[in-house]
């Protein structure tokens, strides 16, 4: 099979380096006697396991059922060319660990992708392992309802800030806010801001280590008896910024009642997000999302439920043509009002 990218070991002209690959003897394959090789193709698991976040300068962690031929990996994928060093190592008793580092930190994206293809000592290709991950980008700024302490600088999940509101606040564009399961609830009667170039993603453990926005939640609650809007989103954010697995729960309002509220030309990605209305006055709305007319904003795998008023929708584009795109959504109103007209 051709390898897009071929990891020579230890060699001079390699664009990757490569420390202590297990060694091959010529042929790249090793000498056996008694019990023949093994047949069967071996595997492999890795760490940051698929569907978790790569952040940082974390290294890709691979563990192999068996010995593996360092001499005849390749990787390939978007993410293959940030790969700065390939390293091998076997614990006492343990595994064969192929550790894939950046030179700094990896770029940021949404489900970039590497492909790892290896053959075990004995010859036997290993089926190749394709791992998807999003890329926080900017600086991290971690969050622990939990375990988080204000007074830390968040840059670690050992110096995790309590508040959404002091994270938001150390959080210098462009940087990601990274929140654990808990609630968040705004310190005063408004909500909170997000500012353009800062990007919120939830649904992590509370040590950070594991990641599943149906296990643990990550709740942003309006205050009420205000507006009940949990988040504003300014009018200068561009699609770099992500809104991605959290849970948007807007409080009673005195007049409308809405989870998140897009100003003006903002342009977010808002990706695996519930936003979930409450009750509005008699006369006003309750919205789960509240576009404007110019909001280039990109609205994928979300569930929308309106709440309880006179108008109530999952989605609310103010009057005019809407420039928005939703996808593979959900939007809900209450049974008993009127859905908002657009």
């Amino acid at each position: 099979m051709r390898r897009s990218l071929r990891i020579a070991l230890c060699a001079a002209s390699a664009a990757v380096a490569c420390q202590g690959s297990p060694a091959s003897p010529a042929g790249g394959q090793t000498p056996w006697s008694g019990t023949p090789p093994e047949q069967t193709p071996p595997t492999a698991v890795a760490a940051p396991p698929p569907g978790m976040m790569l952040l940082g300068t974390t290294p890709i962690v691979v563990q192999f059922s068996r010995a593996m031929a360092g001499s005849s990996l390749a990787i390939s994928g978007d993410l293959a060319g940030e790969v700065a060093s390939a390293s091998w190592s076997q614990p006492p008793q343990g595994p064969y660990v192929l550790t894939l580092s950046p030179a700094s930190p990896w770029a940021a994206g949404e489900t970039r992708a590497l492909t790892i293809a290896v053959d075990d000592t004995a010859g036997n290709p290993m089926e190749p392992l394709s791992l998807r991950y999003d890329v926080a980008g900017g600086t991290l700024v971690y969050v622990s309802a939990a375990a988080g302490d204000d007074s830390g600088d968040g840059l670690s999940p050992e110096a995790a800030k309590k508040s959404l509101q002091s994270a938001l606040a150390a959080a210098n564009a462009p940087a990601s806010v990274l929140i654990a399961e808990g609630d968040h609830e705004p310190a005063g009667p408004g909500p909170f801001v997000l500012p353009a170039g800062v990007s919120l993603y939830g649904g992590f453990a509370a040590g950070f280590l594991s990641r599943d926005g149906g296990v643990h939640l990550s709740r942003i609650v309006g205050r009420e008896p205000t507006s009940g809007t949990a988040l504003v989103a300014t009018a200068a954010m561009t699609a770099t910024t992500v809104v991605d697995g959290l849970q948007f729960v807007a409080g009673n309002g005195t007049t409308n009642s809405i989870a998140v509220d897009i100003s003006g030309a903002a342009a977010p990605l808002l990706r695996r997000n519930v936003f979930t209305a409450a009750k509005g006055a008699n006369s006003a709305g309750a919205f789960a999302v509240a576009l404007s007319v110019a909001s280039g904003a990109t609205i994928r795998g979300d569930v929308m439920r309106g709440g309880r008023a006179y108008f109530t929708a999952g989605i609310r584009v103010t009057a005019g043509r809407r420039s928005s795109r939703t996808t593979s959504s959900t939007a809900e109103r209450h049974r008993r009002s009127r859905m908002a007209h657009w």
